[in-house]
């Protein structure tokens, strides 16, 4: 589990709208949570094994880690969604004049999630871009 996890990569695809290069999205996750819900079944297993006792602290850490992981990659998809959704409405056109407190709203969204992504395509690792500093918080908060 501990080497699946550390070669894990997430696919880090270039988005662009219109012929612009608009940044960096993520591609299907669904091989990560089909690996993330088959690892926590094994971990499972491992906990209620009555040999666990020297393994029980590693198996209970990456029982948090993959539970982890399975959050942010579920919220991070949301996130994504909505960005390229809202991306298509506020880059260019007249809503950004009509909407200018949302437009304003829309760019720092933009400038973050952006950052998020730029970040995960230097190290695609899911383990290290999951865990990355408050990143979970980040997500949640745009």
């Amino acid at each position: 589990i501990i080497d699946i996890w550390n070669s894990t990569k997430f696919d880090v695809l270039k988005y662009s709208k219109g012929g612009q290069d608009r940044g960096f999205v993520l591609g299907p996750v669904d091989e990560i949570m089909q690996s993330l819900d088959d690892n926590a079944m094994n971990l499972q297993s491992m906990s209620a094994s009555r040999f666990v006792g020297p393994f029980l602290e590693n198996v209970q850490s990456w029982e948090k880690k993959l539970s982890h992981i399975s959050e942010v990659v579920e919220v991070w998809m949301v996130v994504q969604r909505k960005w390229m959704y809202l991306e298509g409405i506020f880059i260019g056109g007249d809503i950004r004049h009509q909407l200018p407190e949302e437009a304003k709203k829309f760019d720092l969204i933009d400038k973050a999630f952006k950052k998020i992504m730029n970040d995960t395509a230097k190290t695609m690792v899911v383990l290290d871009a999951c865990h990355a500093d408050a990143r979970l918080n980040t997500l949640e908060k745009l």
